[in-house]
């Protein structure tokens, strides 16, 4: 039986930890980014807008997000990765993550992942936590994303 593998990004955080992306999901990735940050209140996981192609996207901090900050301030000058979004296509067709370090590619089937157990990060906006050949990883739960800008009002803009 013939097993399907997918072209991932591994996607380095602060924290050492990788988000695993589906490479048909990322759209560009892009490096010393410098995010616009809004006088506005915005929550601790929002790093500020970026202009991409034309346009201003969402930058946001995975870590903040799902509360497993390092403890340090978001920066709002590094690398980050714009994202389609599946959801909400038409207010927000992408938002960019930011990320520590540059990603690796991995081609990954059923036999790469297996359940993590340690070190789980508990968030609606993680889809799984899994090992890959041996490294705690998470899949990231991006239409939790999409719908959280979405009924926070960020978007595109």
């Amino acid at each position: 039986m013939e097993t399907t593998q997918i072209k991932c990004l591994l996607l380095p955080l602060a924290n050492q930890t990788k988000l695993v992306i589906p490479n048909n999901l990322v759209a560009e990735i892009l490096f010393d980014q410098t995010a616009q940050q809004s006088a506005d209140i915005k929550p601790s996981w929002m790093i500020g807008h970026i202009s991409w192609r034309g346009q201003n996207l969402p930058l946001l901090s995975f870590e903040e997000l799902c509360n497993i900050a390092s403890g340090s301030t978001p920066n709002t000058k590094g690398h980050c990765i714009v994202l389609h979004s599946l959801k909400h296509r038409e207010e927000l067709p992408f938002f960019a993550i930011s990320i520590s370090s540059v990603p690796s590619f991995e081609y990954l089937d059923e036999s790469s992942l297996s359940e993590a157990f340690e070190n789980r990060v508990e968030s609606p906006f993680v889809e799984e936590n899994v090992y890959i050949n041996g490294l705690t990883s998470i899949i990231p739960n991006l239409d939790a994303i999409a719908d959280l800008l979405a009924t926070r009002g960020i978007n595109h803009g």
